[in-house]
């Protein structure tokens, strides 16, 4: 257990402290936020108000903190009218405690319940947005809490899978990963609407794994093919067509 805990920290989590600017940088107006976790863990984010009834929670992926994100973010607030709210997991940025993969899902419930306290978010008004490994995590959340979507830009199936994948040269180095963040077991026991979004030359997740979740998923879906797009750069490559189809997504899904 104590090798697989370690294992899993080197190979899934690359937090950071340092910050690289604030959503002020790129003109645009957030609260900056401080709320405690299920275990009193303080954690730390931003929410945008663009006056709308939906609000997007958005889960980052596994590196860097919230400050990594401000160009995308103020690229979807401009395009997408809805509410934001992002956060760092524990042991990212500005939030406090060690980072594991419960921690992760005990944050994540609290962003959730803090937004229905503080900002009368309602559940089925709210978009869980993962982005790799927050895919993972937004998963999860949406088998408790039933949003009105769940939104997953480049997911892989399981960190096992994504080990092998990485390291096929290594045999059995899966196996010193812990089963966890397993996406294509739990999408199953999810209920709402679903879209993937995957790039075609993605070398960090490949998207066959995006399509192999998406095609377990038996309820309303929608899988966007990314053409000729990596793993960080699909909104730079779908341009518009990004933003469009999310937004039609939600507005089609809409109850």
């Amino acid at each position: 257990m104590l090798l697989s805990n370690i294992a899993d920290k080197y190979f899934v989590f690359k937090p950071s402290k340092n910050y690289i600017g604030t959503p002020k940088d790129v003109g645009l107006d957030f609260d900056d936020l401080y709320f405690d976790s299920t275990d009193n863990v303080t954690l730390h984010g931003w929410f945008v108000n663009n006056n709308s009834d939906k609000t997007i929670l958005w889960f980052h992926g596994n590196g860097g903190n919230i400050s990594h994100r401000i160009n995308s973010l103020k690229n979807l607030s401009d395009n997408i009218k809805s509410n934001i709210f992002i956060f760092d997991y524990r042991g990212y940025g500005k939030s406090g405690g060690n980072v594991s993969e419960t921690g992760c899902y005990q944050d994540s419930l609290s962003a959730v319940t803090f937004l229905q306290e503080t900002y009368l978010t309602r559940i089925d008004q709210l978009v869980l947005f993962g982005k790799s490994l927050g895919c993972a995590i937004a998963t999860e959340i949406a088998i408790k809490v039933n949003p009105l979507a769940l939104l997953l830009e480049s997911p892989f199936t399981s960190i096992r899978e994504m080990v092998k994948y990485k390291f096929p040269y290594i045999p059995g180095v899966q196996y010193l990963i812990s089963d966890k963040f397993n996406t294509y077991k739990k999408i199953d026991d999810i209920h709402c609407p679903v879209m993937i979004i995957h790039g075609d030359s993605d070398m960090t997740i490949p998207q066959h794994m995006g399509k192999t979740v998406y095609n377990k998923y038996k309820h309303a879906k929608l899988f966007l093919n990314a053409t000729n797009a990596g793993h960080n750069n699909i909104e730079e490559v779908l341009g518009e067509r990004y933003y469009l189809e999310i937004e039609s997504f939600l507005k089609s899904n809409s109850q």
